[in-house]
């Protein structure tokens, strides 16, 4: 099981296939905890950085 983070900006979150969509639900149902974020771009990016 792991903790999967998806971070995407509005463009790019309604130009997305079902492909990826089918995935998402795939590795949630496999047990990965799946979490999509939105916005804070390059702050959340540093504190990624920072926690990783």
């Amino acid at each position: 099981m792991a903790t999967v983070v998806i971070k995407i900006g509005g463009s790019t979150l309604e130009a997305l296939e079902e492909e990826f969509y089918e995935g998402v639900v795939k590795r949630a149902s496999q047990g990965d905890k799946i979490m999509i974020v939105h916005g804070a771009g390059q702050r959340l990016t540093i504190s990624y950085k920072q926690w990783r």
